[in-house]
């Protein structure tokens, strides 16, 4: 009986053991993805999936911990942001990416392109420049912008006259210097703070930014051709949130654009733009340059991304007779754009990169 015992209980063993490492190597294992499930994707990651590309790059936000095991899961390479990540592999493993069981929305790291219109004139911004002391106006006593941060993420800035001494910081995300090899961020630059001394003459200059008392910070998210990354976007907004107090950042500048698809609330940089917006900090973006088709038809709801999020303060462009430019993006005017400057004409007063006296006379 004895013996007839221990076999039983070493069968016993013999079928339990495997049963139990089964069990264990179970629970270490990390979610597997479910054919029933499938993440959310925005409308240019579905298209990107659907072509079957081979270098594909998607946002996922979370925690490090879990961008680390979809990584390692899916073999995805990693760019790290402050809320998640950048995973970048082909279209097979995005897909098995987002059937994770932990995964519940991804969108492309989509191209943004560089966009802007604006005068000091339609604004009304000069006459704000002029205060008064003993009863006499004196330009430039006003309201200059003196003592404000403004954030301009862009191509960078280059040296020009306008800009001597406007630059309190530059930074680039791009991995190309801090240099403005575009022409699109001087330009931005210029029209918020540059001096006029491009254009000095004995009679004054010609050519003076909205602000031209504000202090610029530099972010580079575009590179040479005018475009760069929505995830170097939410990078730059983030580093200025986290430094808005040492540089004193009141503002932040986007006059760049991504198109929109879906909602807001599942747009990773428009929800950057949200948190700007949240830690106090005033974030102007485009509305974009999409108002018209090729033929000329106009395209109503066309407001590019972050420009759509609520928290933005979005800016458009009107043609001379005070009509909104029609190839300016448009949107029921309940909602978008919050403002409208001159911007559709050419001899806009702004500096621009092509020489240290040059002045530029295109919106673009």
């Amino acid at each position: 009986m004895k013996l007839f015992r221990l076999g039983s209980s070493l069968s016993s063993r013999t079928v339990l053991l495997p049963v139990i490492g089964m069990f264990v190597a179970g629970l270490s294992v990390p979610a597997p993805a479910d054919a029933q499930h499938r993440a959310r994707m925005s409308k240019g990651l579905e298209k990107l999936v659907s072509t079957g590309a081979t270098d594909g790059k998607v946002i996922y936000e979370g925690p490090q911990a879990e961008v680390d095991r979809l990584a390692t899961t899916y073999g995805l390479a990693i760019k790290r942001l402050p809320g998640g990540a950048v995973l970048a592999g082909p279209a097979s493993r995005i897909e098995r990416l987002s059937r994770d069981a932990q995964v519940g929305y991804l969108s492309e790291d989509a191209i943004v392109t560089g966009q802007m219109a604006v005068a000091t004139q339609s604004t009304g911004a000069n006459q704000l420049w002029q205060g008064g002391k003993n009863g006499l106006a004196q330009f430039f006593s006003g309201l200059t912008g003196k003592g404000i941060g403004v954030a301009i993420i862009d191509s960078g800035i280059a040296d020009h006259p306008d800009l001597r001494n406007r630059i309190l910081y530059a930074l680039d995300f791009t991995g190309t210097g801090t240099g403005d090899g575009y022409g699109h961020g001087t330009h931005v630059a210029s029209i918020i703070a540059g001096s006029g001394a491009g254009s000095r003459t004995p009679a004054g200059s010609t050519y003076v930014g909205m602000a031209p008392g504000a202090s610029l910070i530099s972010l580079k998210v575009l590179g040479a051709d005018g475009t760069g990354y929505v995830s170097d976007v939410i990078r730059a907004v983030d580093w200025a949130i986290a430094n808005k107090n040492k540089f004193g950042i009141r503002v932040i500048n986007l006059s760049l654009g991504a198109p929109s698809s879906g909602s807001y609330n599942d747009d990773p940089m428009a929800k950057a733009v949200e948190r700007a917006v949240n830690a106090g900090i005033v974030v102007i973006a485009s509305g974009g340059n999409l108002g018209k088709l090729p033929d000329g038809t106009p395209v109503v709801g066309a407001i590019v991304s972050p420009g759509y999020t609520p928290g933005a303060l979005t800016v458009g462009g009107i043609a001379l007779g005070w009509t909104l430019a029609a190839r300016r993006a448009s949107a029921p005017v309940e909602t978008r754009p919050i403002v409208a400057s001159l911007g559709d004409e050419p001899a806009v007063p702004v500096a621009s990169t092509a020489g240290p006296a040059s002045t530029a006379r295109n919106v673009e």
